[in-house]
């Protein structure tokens, strides 16, 4: 489980990626987070999808486009 501080982190960043590169799928988003940190954090599965539902749950993202099992997650105005 995620400490609080390094859970708000993931938010804010979450959506800063959503912001400047559009729909990305929770694979996406854990690969751009590496490689942004060169390496030094990889967020997991169980980080990365509950912090989108939360997310998706307070209005922030919507899933804009499903292709098979993927899903694309998009920002909102209000995110």
């Amino acid at each position: 489980m995620i400490s609080m501080r390094r859970r708000r982190r993931l938010r804010h960043i979450i959506l800063s990626i959503l912001s400047s590169k559009g729909a990305m799928t929770g694979a996406q988003i854990m690969r751009e987070i590496e490689r942004v940190t060169q390496g030094f954090w990889k967020p997991s599965p169980g980080a990365i999808y509950p912090t989108l539902d939360k997310l998706l749950e307070e209005g922030y993202v919507v899933i804009s486009k499903v292709d098979g099992s993927q899903k694309f997650y998009e920002i909102t105005e209000l995110g």
